[in-house]
């Protein structure tokens, strides 16, 4: 099969999971003798081949940088809405590669206006939808600190012409049913079959149950992934800090990533006085070795945190925010917490119980049932899933 994938990012400019996600899905599709090129964004027009994936660059118009002014990032808003230049040019290169499928991804930069491309030239498409770019310009409908209850003037607006022009896909894919649930409910993908496929994790060595955690050793709570307000590590630092002022036992937070230089600084500044460890960016393998509990705190409905069943797959229960997709992989007494960041104390609360149930055999038997759920994200079943809906397309 040849397929065509487009992503606004794509190795090495990787802006997050999602890049991660898709480069094992191009990489394992083409050890498995499938052609696979990728459409994605970049400084110039460039060609490359990178562990047996075409990657086809164009240099289209990028977005600003959160710096830039509040005029420039509107005004590239507006166009990025449905901008057929850049489509066009694109579409072209993906014509003559002459795919059997288009796999679409994250679009910013990019433009919907790819999608009626594509079906002219009568090229199936199966889109995955990874964040909220078709409903909110922004992509997290988060705003001044607190996630969007409801869609503002703007992200309504723009989301029209983005909503309308799903009527080209053929096939749509979830990450998570709470992301593809979302858009349902505005009507988006009417026409479309339906699936959720998770993104794929394995350690790069075999993983063992954990013990429980003994009273005499440090408690290890930790967080990795990206440094930014939508995260929620602001308040995971206060709650930490708070539980570990009331109870007995020696207890740290490590908080592995990197973001803003400036919001960094804020968040050492934060934990000033708080047994807190910033290591910045450190392998997935080598942190979740070094914690006994992960915390996804997020505020914003992330529709799925790769950090939730990378911490599985090495064993280690987690904490998560009732947002998004995390409750869809996090239940409460097999594999870990949930906690709702409008309750002050909620965090708090979690952070305290799990501290105490992971010092029992409660903690040995949470291990256990992570590593089990594991084996619903081993990247050849991610493959497999992705590959029949793609011959799906094809019947």
């Amino acid at each position: 099969m040849r397929i065509a994938i487009v992503n606004s990012h794509y190795y090495p400019d990787e802006h997050g999971g999602a890049e991660r996600s898709l480069r094992f899905l191009a990489e394992a599709a083409a050890s498995r003798g499938h052609i696979c090129t990728v459409f994605t964004t970049g400084e110039t027009r460039e060609s490359t081949e990178i562990n047996g994936v075409g990657v086809e660059r164009f240099a289209l118009r990028r977005r600003p940088e959160a710096t830039a002014a509040a005029r420039a990032k509107l005004m590239w808003h507006l166009r990025d809405t449905y901008s057929s230049a850049g489509a066009v040019k694109m579409s072209n290169a993906i014509r003559a590669f002459k795919p059997d499928v288009a796999h679409t991804n994250n679009l910013s930069g990019i433009s919907v206006a790819l999608w009626g491309c594509l079906e002219r030239s009568g090229i199936p498409i199966a889109h995955t939808l990874r964040d909220y770019y078709l409903m909110c310009p922004n992509t997290a409908q988060f705003r001044n600190g607190q996630s969007c209850a409801n869609r503002c003037a703007p992200c309504r607006v723009m989301g029209v012409p983005r909503l309308a022009a799903t009527r080209h896909v053929k096939t749509v894919i979830g990450n998570s049913r709470f992301v593809l649930d979302s858009h349902l409910r505005l009507g988006a993908f009417a026409d479309a079959h339906r699936e959720v496929i998770y993104n794929g994790y394995e350690p790069p060595l075999p993983v063992a149950a954990r013990a429980a955690v003994p009273e005499h050793r440090p408690l290890t709570i930790g967080f990795i992934g990206r440094l930014a307000p939508t995260k929620g590590v602001e308040m995971l630092i206060d709650a930490f800090g708070r539980v570990a002022a009331a109870l007995s036992r020696p207890m740290r937070l490590r908080i592995a990533g990197t973001g803003d230089t400036e919001y960094v600084g804020h968040l050492r500044d934060r934990s000033c006085g708080v047994h807190v460890e910033f290591p910045g960016k450190v392998s997935p393998a080598s942190f979740y070795e070094s914690v006994d509990v992960t915390v996804v705190p997020s505020l914003w409905h992330e529709p799925l945190a790769r950090v939730i069943f990378e911490s599985f797959a090495h064993g280690v229960p987690v904490i998560a925010s009732s947002r998004g997709g995390s409750p869809e992989l996090v239940v409460p007494a097999r594999t870990g917490w949930l906690f709702d960041p409008d309750e002050p104390t909620a965090l708090e609360r979690v952070i305290a119980e799990a501290t105490r149930g992971l010092a029992q055999e409660t903690g040995a038997a949470l291990s256990a049932t992570c590593l089990a759920e594991s084996q619903r994200f081993l990247p050849g079943r991610v493959v497999d899933s992705h590959l029949t809906a793609f011959e799906r397309l094809l019947a």
